[in-house]
């Protein structure tokens, strides 16, 4: 789902990205979504919270993950995937938000190879939304689609780009 948000977009077929993006609306499982975020969260989490200091690139793993999922609890929509946009939709206090931007903007100005320290108050965010995630994640909607529908859809995909 969020690769079909991409601004990015190296070679397009119209008629498939369409049809692909009419599925994913009714696909979307805020559940599973949620669950696929916290696993991120976690596992990014864990990597950098033992050590004293840690490359800002996967504080920032961790924190866009537990942004999604404050997002898919207080949100009916798939998470967006520019995080600027993600952090906006979320509960966050501007006074966190305004913390970020300023790492955001201290990570741009250094090399891969800097190591930060701190952030309690973004550690804190992040728990408090992993937290809120494993409480009322399981309660939240599956997707409901039609698996035989979405393989005519594929088949139908494939044969149109076999006879070209």
């Amino acid at each position: 789902l969020e690769r079909l948000q991409s601004p990015i977009e190296y070679l397009v077929d119209n008629r498939f990205l369409e049809g692909l993006r009419a599925f994913a609306e009714t696909c979307y499982s805020r559940v599973a979504t949620i669950h696929h975020y916290m696993s991120l969260s976690k596992g990014s989490l864990g990597d950098i919270e033992e050590k004293g200091s840690y490359k800002l690139k996967k504080m920032f793993y961790a924190l866009r993950a537990a942004s999604a999922c404050d997002w898919i609890l207080n949100n009916d929509t798939v998470p967006p995937i520019q995080f600027k946009e993600l952090m906006e939709g979320t509960v966050m206090k501007q006074s966190l938000k305004n913390q970020i931007y300023d790492l955001i903007d201290l990570k741009s100005g250094k090399s891969e190879a800097y190591l930060h320290q701190g952030e309690k108050e973004i550690f804190s965010y992040i728990h408090q939304q992993l937290d809120l995630a494993s409480d009322k994640g399981a309660t939240l909607p599956a997707g409901n689609y039609d698996a035989q529908e979405m393989d005519v859809f594929f088949v139908n995909v494939v044969k149109s780009q076999s006879s070209h």
